[in-house]
């Protein structure tokens, strides 16, 4: 129990941490992710977590499988291999970067 309670981040797992803080913002109204897919790769039950809570409050929030993206989609990210994968394959616009995270809109695949 006390390692719950008071848990403590470790500093070089920080970028785990900021997708969390950022989902609860989006609970809290301060992030608009309406109409967003977060982009998640391994294991993300907290993520996911915040996302159902988003999406019970009304919000088009969902999870997408970033090998599968359309022209049009809006997509956070805030891992690297997916941030590159992105690049690697698709032309899109970068709408925002805060820290880690960054929104995108998927424009096309790459030829």
């Amino acid at each position: 129990m006390d390692k719950t309670i008071n848990s403590r981040e470790i500093p070089n797992e920080k970028d785990n941490y900021e997708m969390g803080y950022f989902l609860k913002d989006a609970i809290k109204g301060i992030q608009d992710i309406n109409n967003y897919s977060i982009l998640l790769d391994g294991y993300n039950f907290q993520n996911i977590f915040y996302i159902k809570i988003l999406q019970d409050k009304g919000l088009k929030v969902t999870c997408n499988d970033y090998k599968n993206l359309m022209p049009g989609n809006l997509v956070i990210s805030y891992q690297n291999n997916i941030k590159n994968y992105l690049k690697d394959h698709y032309l899109l616009n970068v709408i925002n970067e805060n820290g880690q995270i960054t929104r995108y809109k998927i424009l096309d695949k790459k030829p």
